[in-house]
């Protein structure tokens, strides 16, 4: 039964083919299917192209370089410093230099000095002895003085050299309200440029001077009283009675001789030297007093200015 049955399905279907190849073209045709095509050669699809390269990026701009900063300008050079002035060198009527111990410091064992006060008292006088040479020095206390210990020749050499020192306020026993103690030695001593070294002959004679214009209102043996225009006394001692170039009520102007230095001190000679004094009214201890100030700082003005030439009554004669 089963193998006529596949028979049958064989013969079916072998019929459907034949008849399938007899009507085949005309379905085609009907529906439009066209001759089966032979095996199509599939074509190698074309590659994509290549994607242009990217554009190298344009390089960036190298940075403007930094301007280059103004060169700091030069810095003015330093102005070479003013040289120090040489210090000046003054040189006295001899050539020697002139140096000063300060005011106040006196003598050893010769007193108290007025050492607080340095004012110039009369700051425009002229210097009291005619040439700028001179030195100003204890004549009790140096050599050849009642001091003196020993009392050797008053010529000593120690006597004519600088430093000058001070010696207002040395122990006497005369009025003095400006001094310490009340009393003292009132004025200056003051050596001429030289120690005699004749009899007196002209070189050894030295002048005392008008400090000031002003007038001549006393004189008393080797004692001379100018009163100067300003009011201020100026005493004069020890000069040689007989060579005095002026007479009381003599009007002189400044820097005009009145006499030659030297040791006269009435029946007792004394050393050779000038002693002088500055007098003014000054409050002292409250009151106005007419009393000797401290010359020595006024005689240290006079004569620098005298060395300089800055002093109008300056003239004085050549060294001898």
């Amino acid at each position: 039964m089963s193998r006529a049955r596949d028979y049958t399905l064989a013969l079916l279907v072998a019929g459907t083919a034949i008849a399938a190849t007899w009507y085949w073209p005309e379905i085609e045709e009907q529906m439009g299917w066209g001759a089966v095509p032979g095996p199509v050669e599939i074509p190698e699809p074309e590659p994509e192209p290549e994607p242009d390269p990217e554009p190298e990026p344009e390089p960036e701009p190298e940075p403007e370089p930094e301007p280059e900063p103004e060169p700091e300008p030069e810095p003015e050079p330093e102005p070479e410093p003013e040289p120090e002035p040489e210090p000046e060198v003054l040189r006295d009527w001899l050539g020697d230099e002139p140096s000063y111990l300060p005011p106040g410091d006196l003598e050893p064992g010769s007193g108290t000095g007025q050492s607080e006060d340095v004012t110039v008292y009369a700051p425009d006088m002229r210097f009291p002895v005619e040439v700028p040479r001179a030195f100003a020095n204890s004549q009790v206390w140096r050599p050849g003085g009642v001091q003196a210990s020993p009392p050797w020749n008053q010529c000593a050499e120690e006597n004519y050299d600088y430093p000058w020192r001070d010696n207002f306020c040395e122990t006497r026993g005369w009025n003095t309200p400006m001094c310490p103690g009340g009393t003292g030695h009132q004025g200056q001593d003051i050596r001429p440029a030289r120690c005699p070294r004749s009899p007196y002959g002209p070189e050894d004679r030295f002048w005392a001077v008008a400090a000031d214009s002003g007038d001549i209102t006393g004189i008393s043996g080797h004692v001379v009283t100018l009163l100067a225009d300003d009011g201020t006394t100026y005493l004069y001692m020890h000069l040689d009675p007989t060579r005095l170039d002026v007479e009381a009520g003599d009007r002189v102007e400044r820097g005009d001789r009145l006499g030659v230095i030297w040791n006269y001190f009435g029946s007792t000679p004394t050393t050779l030297h000038l002693h002088f004094e500055i007098r003014q009214s000054v409050v002292v201890g409250g009151q106005l007093r007419l009393t000797p100030v401290p010359p020595y700082t006024s005689l240290i003005a006079s004569y620098e200015r005298l060395i300089r030439g800055e002093d109008e009554a300056g003239d004085y004669p050549e060294p001898y």
